[in-house]
């Protein structure tokens, strides 16, 4: 058994210790980056990916991890959490495989890539719900829980430039997308240029 199985059977015993919002998914994907370093020993250094290969990174993370059709035919659950230790051991080995056939070089390899990808996605997709109008049962969005995360990824941002992009990479590469940014200080790492 490998680092990455042993840090997702620790994940699924301690999934229910894990603070989150109404979709879990965000701050699970960072809550297994943060334990794959650690666990894993990897040194993730800095983020120096262009927005066209953040774009392309995104899009492949977001269609393999949480895109309804494929995890329906894959009989996985929408909800990472949720997903069994195999399944979800399985998905992250294949994961790094589509991220190793990616032709970006500053990725990285292995469960190097993996970590930094799931940094990144995690931050940029927790940025996005944050930023949107509605949230997925229709709610408007209470933009204290909204600036609750933002903040926590600003300070973590400081220390970990993947996080710092997932957030920009918001604004960069949604332009056209209806949110809400006005509560976001301005200043702050959302209103930065990579």
């Amino acid at each position: 058994m490998g680092c990455l199985d042993d840090v997702v059977q620790w994940m699924k015993s301690n999934w229910n210790k894990i603070t989150h919002g109404p979709d879990p998914n965000p701050s699970d994907m960072l809550y297994l980056a943060i334990k794959i370093e650690e666990q894993c020993h990897i040194a993730i250094s800095e983020c120096a990916l262009s927005v066209d290969e953040a774009k392309i990174v995104l899009d492949q993370v977001g269609d393999y991890l949480l895109d309804k059709g494929r995890v329906t035919a894959r009989n996985s659950n929408p909800i990472i959490r949720k997903r069994s230790t195999k399944q979800l051991i399985d998905e992250l080995r294949t994961l790094q495989s589509i991220l190793e056939g990616l032709p970006i070089a500053n990725l990285g390899r292995g469960e190097r890539a993996l970590v930094r990808t799931l940094y990144l996605y995690g931050s940029y997709l927790l940025t996005a719900k944050s930023c949107s109008q509605l949230d997925s049962s229709g709610e408007p969005i209470d933009r204290t829980i909204s600036l609750s995360n933002y903040n926590m990824l600003a300070e973590v941002s400081e220390r970990n430039s993947w996080i710092r992009a997932g957030v920009i990479f918001v604004r960069l590469l949604r332009p056209n997308q209806p949110m809400v940014d006005d509560w976001i200080p301005s200043g702050s790492i959302y209103w930065e240029e990579l």
